[in-house]
């Protein structure tokens, strides 16, 4: 089970991304050139003035040749992880995009998929267009979100899904005042 706070987390996803990024040999221009960010986006995800959406770190990560779950993995990884509703629910981080999320089974010795709870509010969620490599499973839990995928909108309702190749270009929005949705990266 987790055990961390949302503050340690973010404090080591940033240190991670940093000694990555060092270890590389890659200055924050190079990261930024690869990810196709701002060079000031990059520095302040290294130095948790912002988390970065499950987007960002899936470009971020392959800028430097790796994947989202060496970013977000705990030092002592498991096999079976156990996270209770009160815990995720407590535990969500403000992204950049207005989105709070929380990623699920990070200490996972072998995470093939990513799994995020999303609580979006329609006041907060910032207009956005994602695209990335990979696929993308999101499960509605509560509320009605808009999820466009290119120039087609789907609007889910609670025990709705949608499955798409997340290179394409995509957002996700509230309708309803929240959304509360589960996301899956592979």
């Amino acid at each position: 089970m987790l055990t961390t706070t949302v503050e340690e987390k973010e404090l080591r996803i940033g240190k991670r991304i940093r000694k990555l990024r060092k270890q590389l040999k890659y200055t924050l221009k190079d990261v930024a050139k690869n990810s196709g960010f701002s060079v000031s986006l990059i520095s302040k995800i290294e130095n948790d003035k912002i988390f970065p959406s499950a987007g960002t770190l899936f470009k971020i990560a392959k800028a430097l040749n790796t994947n989202i779950q060496s970013i977000l993995e705990e030092e002592s990884p498991t096999n079976v992880v156990l996270t209770n509703k009160d815990k995720a629910e407590k535990s969500f981080i403000r992204t950049e995009k207005g989105f709070d999320i929380f990623p699920y089974a990070t200490e996972h010795k072998e995470n093939k998929i990513q799994a995020f709870l999303y609580n979006a509010n329609k006041k907060n969620v910032r207009t956005h267009n994602d695209s990335h490599d990979g696929q993308e499973f999101i499960y509605l839990i509560e509320g009605i979100l808009c999820v466009r995928i290119k120039d087609k909108k789907y609007i889910l309702n609670p025990g709705d899904s949608i499955y798409f190749d997340s290179s394409d270009s995509h957002e996700c929005f509230p309708i309803s005042e929240d959304a509360k949705y589960l996301g899956f990266f592979a």
